[in-house]
């Protein structure tokens, strides 16, 4: 007789979570370095918490690197690169991605008044930086406070690395909306 644990895996209650992009945080190490990231806005909601409303925003997030010592894969955020769906409702993270699920950029103009930079969408573009937490000062609860800092210059070589990846999830993001927008004009 085989036993049932061979052909199978329970399901766990434990799923990613902006924690997996910056491990080594905790109540007694709240001040911490993770995982370089890019994080395409999809959506926005509002939710009801212990401390009263807060928004998040669903998000496709693409891990870059393993941290900086190489060190912070997870078992549920494995090693770079890996994509992730994940839910940011940290107000360092959120507060970025929030006017991205439907924004614009402004376009740049000349002394002049002459457009050197058009507008461009911000929905199919990443915020790309590193994960970083910090002692949380709204709440006392001992868990730290995410956030996402500017890529440095070894940063921007990694993401240069991935430029075609990032380029194809660009292509794929609005490529999905653009159909799910013709599905819906049919019905």
């Amino acid at each position: 007789m085989s036993d049932v644990d061979e052909f199978y895996d329970d399901a766990s209650s434990e799923f990613p979570s902006v924690d997996d992009l910056s491990p080594l945080a905790s109540s007694s190490n709240p001040k911490t370095v993770g995982r370089l990231v890019a994080i395409w806005a999809k959506a926005n909601g509002t939710r009801k918490g212990d401390n009263g409303d807060y928004g998040f925003t669903d998000s496709l997030t693409l891990v870059l690197d393993d941290g900086p010592e190489g060190d912070q894969y997870t078992d549920l955020v494995g090693p770079a690169p890996v994509e992730v769906e994940l839910q940011h409702s940290t107000a360092g993270i959120h507060s970025r991605l929030k006017p991205r699920v439907d924004g614009w950029s402004k376009a740049r103009k000349d002394a002049d008044g002459n457009v050197i930079a058009p507008s461009v969408p911000l929905k199919f573009r990443p915020v790309i930086g590193r994960i970083n937490t910090q002692a949380s000062t709204k709440y006392k609860k001992g868990s730290p406070a995410f956030s996402i800092s500017e890529p440095s210059e070894a940063d921007r070589e990694i993401i240069k690395a991935n430029k075609d990846l990032i380029i194809s999830i660009n292509e794929r993001l609005a490529t999905a909306a653009e159909g799910a927008e013709d599905a819906k004009a049919f019905e």
